[in-house]
């Protein structure tokens, strides 16, 4: 007898964050989301930072005109991706007043498009806007300005 197991592809989900939820915060959203899926981040300004943690997400706000991810100077880095991703992406964002760094990428690989890093990082530390270490990192269409680092912001 011949038995063959045909396996059921999965797919991608879109977890919206807006004021009105589903998700009210970035981070909910991201707990909940499995490797692949799509955060779309309504406009406004969202106190957190946020960590991939592992997952390959794809994390879209409005655009940094209108979407701002604001550290509140309570958070070490902005934006992590240091858990072994090889695939995520972040568009659409402002980052600032992280304590540490804007977008800090370990072991990993971030692609991102349409983000303003300011404001951020100290200057006891290396990278304040952006500091990648062991990983891949690539952006257009984004700045970086005013942010402070010991061997530049």
């Amino acid at each position: 007898m011949l038995l063959l197991a045909l396996a059921t592809p999965s797919l991608a989900a879109t977890l919206v964050v807006s004021s009105a939820g589903p998700y009210t915060t970035i981070g909910s959203a991201i707990t909940a989301a499995a490797t692949g899926d799509t955060i779309t981040v309504a406009a406004g300004t969202y106190t957190e930072c946020i960590d991939y943690g592992g997952k390959n997400l794809t994390i879209v706000g409005e655009g940094s005109a209108t979407t701002t991810l604001n550290g509140n100077g309570s958070c070490t880095n902005a934006v992590a991706v240091d858990s072994g991703e090889s695939a995520a992406v972040l568009s659409g964002f402002t980052l600032r007043n992280s304590t540490n760094r804007g977008i800090y990428v370990a072991a990993a690989v971030l692609a991102i498009d349409d983000v303003a890093v300011t404001s951020t990082g100290n200057a006891g530390i290396s990278g304040g806007g952006a500091y990648i270490n062991d990983g891949t990192f690539s952006a257009t269409n984004s700045s970086f300005y005013a942010n402070t680092g010991y061997y530049g912001g």
